[in-house]
């Protein structure tokens, strides 16, 4: 994923990083020297530490997992991502574009960049406790197409498409796959697709063409894409520097250290939020988009504070 990172801000102090921790492989040792010169993990471990603000550190873990997979484990704040997943991938590359092609390490660069998204998506919603309405799995999914199309260089849909790909050659539904955590491997790629066309119709217009989802959603996937875009643009904004805006709002403490049993004095100067002059405004409350939030260098977190005005500005 070659990113772009704006000029913006995050309102949190940044507690914690992305570390990578990369271990040998004692099965597929090939695969792990294939991972370690690709140097993937380490350019994301940068970008990622460049982009977001953590309440406390998250592990990337690079290494044999005795299956194939990837996941994220909340209990101890680790991403996994599995060396048997990738050399997945790599097969299905060479079975594709054949073993020399460069096709072959875009297709499996562009996999692993939308699955490790996809983790890195459940270990932001557990960081931030991101309300999340329906699975779990498929906001995951959403965090990974949003960002990889909205902030790639060359806009990320191939990834997509490439990802997309991969689920349509995992497609062997059976009937115990129906009670997965996971939409089937047929309804993710058609999402992934939607969210491709979505983002840019005219240019892909060939993917409505080529049946790559039905005609009855060809409408919807545009505005599905704003909406996606929206709401994860409001989840993050307090936590990323990915907003283009530049800071408005100078917040200050009554003292720099409290003990356990102070009382904490906080003064918000906002005048961005002073719409009505004559009358005693707020900010904050329970909008996750524009809630005062409050956090520990410990981890602790409170949400849904409300700020009332005291002086005119």
């Amino acid at each position: 994923m070659e990113s772009i990172l704006p000029n913006a801000h995050a309102i949190y102090a940044d507690y914690g990083d992305f570390i990578l921790e990369v271990e040998p492989s004692g099965t597929d040792p090939d695969i792990a020297q294939y991972v370690d010169d690709m140097g993937y993990f380490r350019l994301q471990m940068k970008f990622l530490n460049d982009v977001f603000v953590l309440p406390h550190d998250i592990v990337v873990k690079v290494r044999d997992c005795g299956e194939m997979t990837a996941y994220y484990n909340p209990a101890d704040r680790e991403v996994h991502m599995c060396y048997e997943i990738i050399r997945e991938f790599v097969n299905t590359a060479y079975d594709v574009y054949g073993y020399n092609d460069d096709g072959a390490h875009d297709y499996t660069l562009n996999t692993m960049d939308f699955v490790f998204y996809h983790e890195v998506g459940h270990a932001l919603i557990a960081a931030y406790d991101l309300p999340i309405l329906g699975r779990e799995e498929n906001a995951a999914d959403n965090f990974a197409a949003y960002f990889i199309l909205e902030y790639t260089e060359d806009g990320g849909q191939y990834i997509i498409l490439d990802a997309a790909s991969q689920f349509l050659a995992w497609e062997e539904s059976g009937f115990h796959d129906y009670a997965d955590t996971h939409n089937l491997n047929i309804q993710r790629f058609y999402d992934l697709a939607c969210r491709v066309y979505g983002k840019d119709p005219t240019t892909n217009l060939a993917l409505e063409a080529a049946d790559w989802f039905s005609p009855e959603r060809v409408d919807q996937c545009p505005y599905e894409y704003e909406r996606l875009v929206r709401h994860w643009d409001g989840l993050l904004y307090e936590w990323s520097r990915l907003s283009e805006a530049e800071p408005t709002t100078a917040i200050e403490l009554d003292q720099a250290v409290y003990t356990w049993t102070d009382r904490v004095y906080i003064t918000l100067v906002a005048p961005e939020h002073n719409a009505d002059g004559g009358r005693v405004e707020q900010v904050g409350g329970a909008s996750w988009s524009h809630s005062v939030n409050i956090s520990t260098e410990e981890g602790g977190f409170m949400h849904g504070h409300t700020l009332t005005e005291t002086g005119p500005s």
